[in-house]
């Protein structure tokens, strides 16, 4: 069981290394009501199934971001780099947002974008 656990994981390890992290970026975020945001990014799968959420919160710390709400945006598969736009609702007024992107792989693959405000 030992051995085959380690060749799987030998497997998956060298999948993730020959498809890539991930790259994301946040590019965007406009028209900021009391209902929500609209936000702009980029991701680039870079040859795996990529899961996309976005994680947002009102204070501005990787750990606040990682815990806090988000979203699963959806599914980008290989060959499917592009712009992206969506919308975070449910937001308080008169209060400043974090946010950023967490896309993940299937092979355990991750990279989150950089913070931006609204």
């Amino acid at each position: 069981m030992k051995k085959l656990l380690l060749i799987t994981f030998i497997f998956i390890s060298k999948m993730a290394m020959a498809n890539g992290i991930p790259i994301v970026n946040s590019q965007s975020s406009s028209n900021y009501t009391t209902s929500g945001c609209s936000i702009s990014f980029y991701v680039d799968p870079n040859g795996a199934q990529t899961s996309i959420s976005i994680q947002y919160n009102t204070t501005n710390t990787t750990a606040a971001l990682s815990v806090g709400p988000q979203f699963v945006y959806g599914t980008a598969l290989p060959g499917q780099a592009g712009q992206r736009n969506g919308t975070i609702t449910g937001l308080q007024p008169n209060t400043t947002y974090y946010w950023r992107v967490l896309a993940s792989n299937i092979y355990g693959a991750n990279n989150v974008s950089s913070v931006l405000s609204f």
